[in-house]
Formats: structure tokens, C-alpha cells, sequence
């Protein structure tokens, strides 16, 4: 899928090779910068993490990930460059 920003999904197989390298407890807090379609975010709560966070710049793959992940993960719209994190 290619948004109006130039975003490229991550293939599923680098997304499970990166995600395989974790060493965090799965209950540390996780940061998905530019979480596009939510690959990462999908595989991180299959994993069996809980305190998964991402911010987005686009808009509508904010929206697609805000309906596909309800409530499981924290997102935010916003350009993680710029935006001023608690």
C-alpha cells in the first residue's frame, strides 16, 4: 500500500525478523514512529505486548489503524518529529 506521503509497508518478513530481536519485558512501553498500516503494532500484540504506542502522520492510515486496533494499542496522529510527548 502506497499513502500520498510515499509510505511503503514493511514486508511481513522483516517485520517478524525485527520484532524476533526484542529483549524488552513485554510489559515495557513500545513506540511505533510512523506506524503506517500497523504491521509492527500487529506483530508486537501477537507477541504479547500490552503498552504498545504509535503515532502517525497520515491521516487516513491513522484512521485505518484507529478502526483495525480499537482500543489494544495508544495511537496518535501526529508528526513524531514535532509532537511533544509526556
Amino acid at each position: 500500500m502506497r499513502s500520498k506521503i510515499g509510505f511503503v509497508e514493511t514486508p511481513r518478513e522483516i517485520v517478524s525478523l525485527m520484532t524476533g530481536l526484542i529483549t524488552v519485558e513485554k510489559n515495557s512501553l513500545v513506540l511505533d514512529t510512523g506506524f503506517g498500516c500497523g504491521a509492527f503494532l500487529e506483530e508486537l500484540l501477537n507477541l504479547g505486548f500490552k503498552n504498545c504506542y504509535g503515532i502517525e502522520i497520515d491521516k487516513d492510515l491513522y484512521d485505518l489503524c484507529k478502526e483495525k486496533f480499537k482500543q489494544r494499542c495508544k495511537l496518535i496522529l501526529g508528526n513524531f518529529l514535532d509532537y511533544k510527548f509526556e
